[in-house]
């Protein structure tokens, strides 16, 4: 028996084996010349718009292009290339079709014109709907960008075709605004228009991001001060993070920024001001900016969620012992108060907790929580060398 179930085994294995040994056959030519063997054809494009460096990419091309109900269904019904988007004529694809991730999987026909598109990897499974998608004649990009003409202000439709754009990594901001400005007053307040302004706004340089700030009472009572709160945090400490990184006089174009966010109440442009000074320090390797920030108004706008990260940060690279120990305190009062309510094993928290205690020199309290730090990595199946290597630093205090 025991053999019979081997000898079946391994049948089983090697059928698979067989199994699974096509995969998409890539045009290898210029895109002009696949364009005219599509338009041939009478047969869309398929695109891999792709980089090097891209993990998404890479995992495509070995576990989903070499699928074999994939490479059928492709092999059959597409002329198919993958296209460099960093090199030869992938440089002007880019520009011309807005590849803006990668992988950028998009389907085009023998014109030129897109007619599908979708960012980032997908599953076997979904490849093939997404292609039928492409094949179909709704729910894909030409049936939402010509359907747009006409339904632009229509919010339901508006909304799909947005949710859409999003999967496609394409700039929809413009689009969102137009909406917005054709909405009165009164209509900027509604459900439907929160719903999109909370999804979709990500510019604070438009009328319903403006309106908002104008009249947060009306808001607050409507959705909740800390959904409200929540989005324009997001919005204008995303947008202070380019005036800070993205451009070359970022110094002015950030006192420019600084200035023109104190139309917010304090408690919004106060909060956004002190994460975006605290990215600059760190960016500049100013840890003692960093630590006297985080010593002066940590306290007020840190969440409980965010001390791991800082307290790590603040370990590494911070000596100031009064920093170290706000971190300290930090962690002991995140880990006490999720005891009972996390799912999360508090590993990592305990080895910060301990990291801190060490370089504050308070042997017996890290060797503590450091040994507490590998006993919860180990009823979760974590890796706990670098504890164990923690401990023996310690034991040398």
């Amino acid at each position: 028996m025991k053999n019979i179930v081997i000898f079946s085994i391994l049948v089983l294995t090697s059928l698979t084996l067989v199994a699974q040994n096509r995969e998409i056959k890539f045009e290898t030519s210029s895109f002009e010349t696949v364009k005219a063997k599509a338009k041939k054809e009478h047969k869309l494009i398929f695109v891999d718009a792709y980089t090097t460096w891209c993990g998404p990419c890479k995992w495509m091309a070995k576990s989903v292009f070499t699928n074999d109900t994939v490479a059928d269904y492709f092999n059959e019904n597409f002329i198919t290339t993958k296209i460099d988007m960093e090199k030869g004529e992938g440089i002007e694809f880019r520009k011309k079709y807005q590849i803006y991730c990668f992988p950028n999987l998009l389907f085009i026909n023998g014109e030129g014109e897109v007619i599908h598109r979708k960012g980032g990897g997908m599953t076997p499974a979904n490849f093939i709907a997404f292609a039928k998608e492409a094949q179909g004649t709704s729910n894909n990009y030409i049936t939402y960008a010509k359907a747009y003409e006409t339904k632009k202000l229509d919010a339901q439709f508006l909304t799909n075709y947005l949710n859409y754009l999003s999967k496609t990594c394409m700039p929809y901001d413009e689009i969102v605004a137009n909406y917005f400005e054709t909405q009165s007053l009164d209509q900027l307040s509604s459900r439907t228009n929160w719903n999109m302004f909370f999804n979709y706004v990500k510019s604070y340089n438009n009328k319903a991001f403006n309106y908002v700030g104008n009249n947060l009472a009306t808001f607050y009572n409507l959705y909740t001060k800390d959904s409200v709160d929540l989005k324009l945090l997001d919005v204008l400490f995303k947008s202070g993070q380019k005036a800070v990184f993205e451009k070359r006089n970022a110094d002015s174009s950030y006192l420019a920024f600084k200035k023109d966010i104190t139309k917010y109440p304090e408690h919004i442009s106060n909060n956004v001001i002190f994460r975006l000074d605290l990215d600059k320090y760190g960016f500049k390797k100013d840890w003692t900016s960093y630590g006297d920030l985080v010593l002066a108004k940590g306290d007020n706008y840190l969440t409980s969620k965010e001390f791991n990260a800082i307290a790590w940060k603040i370990y590494e690279n911070v000596d100031n012992p009064k920093v170290l120990e706000k971190a300290s305190q930090w962690m002991k009062k995140y880990i006490n108060e999720s005891q009972n309510t996390t799912k999360s094993s508090l590993y990592a928290e305990y080895d910060t907790y301990a990291s801190l205690l060490f370089k504050l020199k308070l042997k017996n309290e890290a060797l503590a929580a450091a040994n507490e730090a590998i006993k919860r990595a180990k009823a979760s199946n974590q890796d706990f060398e670098s504890t164990e290597k923690l401990i023996e630093l310690i034991k040398k205090l």
